[in-house]
């Protein structure tokens, strides 16, 4: 059973919160304010490294978000705006290529959506308007 340490204030999650995996080791790490996530948090896989950075506002992403593999590498960054994705959102190979970059509006494809090869090369680009294809 995951384990969390933090405290309340008038029933709701307040300042400074840490969970734990069933092993021990921290499996993210962040504030709460009035009991909804605030700020940067962290979340880490089993073996410590980490796994996302993100920031919340009013319990929802907002603003930069990085993941990364379990090599440590950048897997995804993208931009968060009202817990919706928002902009340029770019995926990596393992050897740091990029992989996969598209754009959101309000969390849907609008603009390209470009795909490369592990060289670079694209491989293949689409179209959006608003979720929908367009080409």
């Amino acid at each position: 059973m995951k384990k969390e340490e933090g405290d309340y204030k008038d029933g709701k999650k307040e300042g400074k919160w840490v969970s734990y995996y069933e092993n021990g080791k921290v499996e993210g790490e962040g504030y709460y304010k009035d009991g909804k996530k605030e700020g940067e948090w962290v979340f880490y896989y089993e073996n410590g490294k980490i796994e996302l950075k993100g920031n919340y506002e009013d319990g929802k992403k907002e603003g930069k978000s990085i993941s990364y593999n379990m090599n440590g590498k950048v897997r995804e960054e993208g931009n968060y705006k009202g817990g919706k994705k928002e902009g340029k959102t770019v995926w990596y190979y393992d050897n740091g290529e990029v992989w996969s970059q598209r754009n959101y509006k309000d969390d849907r494809n609008d603009g390209k959506w470009i795909w490369y090869n592990e060289d670079g090369e694209i491989r293949n680009i689409e179209n959006y308007d608003k979720g929908k294809r367009i080409d």
